[in-house]
């Protein structure tokens, strides 16, 4: 029966990976007692090149340190450097600028077709917006709002936005994973965050990937808060109430960019929530 030893174990040195049964004397003598004999001593220059028969008496019973010195270059000729994996970076596009000119991208002015890239900061003060992502979801920003773009998704530490398409939402402790929808997110005053999903769904799930598996919860027409601390309270599903407010409000107001997916939440609309439906219908100019 073969020893570790005549299998191979090796050891990095200051000139590569040598045999240790080669390198070290007392590994040798230990060997020797254990009725296996001595191994060899390292080969030669004129040894290492050896014919193609000798390469394929390699591993005999007469060349335990051969197989060894064999499996210890195999290990270093094929060592590799890895290069680190860099994470994806997010590229969103200003679209529109209302109501002024205070809209930023990391606390600078910004104008209507200029880029923001991960980890960019999107801000504004009395202005509102509508930003495309590159995965072809937009999303409107009300006033006093501000994200941070990620590598999956964009950290919202203030304010309101209103997205639609496949684009993700992170918040401190929880991520909003979108499934082809309109939703609407809201930092409240107390820290907690509002959200609001107008058609499609999104689901809500803990930020630490190991805790995925175990929970997440969709919501479809439904709006619920998310405290500080990372609990799901005051959930309830949306009426016709709700719609008509947000309509009318400041994420619809005004906006002539339309929004990437507007006819699903057109016709959802249409088939679900009548009134709504048609206050949209006014909204959009027929767009869906």
């Amino acid at each position: 029966m073969r020893t570790a030893l005549q299998v191979g174990i090796v050891r990095e040195t200051s000139i590569g990976l040598l045999p240790m049964g080669l390198a070290m004397p007392g590994i040798r003598k230990r060997f020797a007692k254990a009725g296996h004999g001595a191994p060899p001593a390292p080969a030669t220059t004129a040894q290492n090149h050896r014919s193609p028969s000798a390469s394929r008496r390699l591993g005999g019973a007469g060349d335990p340190g051969g197989i060894a010195a064999a499996l210890g270059a195999t290990l270093l000729l094929t060592t590799t450097f890895i290069a680190p994996v860099q994470a994806a970076k997010q590229e969103a596009t200003v679209r529109e600028i209302l109501d002024g000119k205070e809209f930023f991208i990391d606390a600078k002015q910004a104008k209507v077709n200029q880029k923001a890239r991960t980890p960019d900061v999107i801000s504004t003060k009395a202005s509102r917006g509508t930003v495309a992502f590159q995965n072809g979801s937009t999303a409107r920003v009300n006033r006093n709002s501000q994200f941070k773009l990620q590598s999956d998704c964009f950290l919202l530490t203030s304010g309101q936005v209103l997205i639609s398409g496949r684009q993700n939402t992170c918040l401190k402790s929880m991520k909003l994973s979108a499934r082809g929808t309109n939703y609407i997110v809201s930092v409240l005053e107390d820290g907690s965050t509002e959200v609001a999903v107008l058609e499609g769904q999104v689901v809500v799930e803990p930020k630490d990937p190991r805790a995925r598996e175990a929970w997440s919860d969709p919501l479809r027409r439904e709006a619920l808060r998310i405290t500080p601390e990372g609990e799901v309270v005051d959930r309830r599903c949306l009426v016709s109430s709700d719609y008509e407010r947000i309509l009318g409000g400041d994420l619809f107001e005004g906006f002539q960019q339309p929004l990437a997916a507007f006819g699903q939440l057109g016709s959802f609309l249409a088939d679900n929530v009548p009134v709504a439906g048609s206050l949209l219908r006014v909204l959009g100019l027929g767009l869906f």
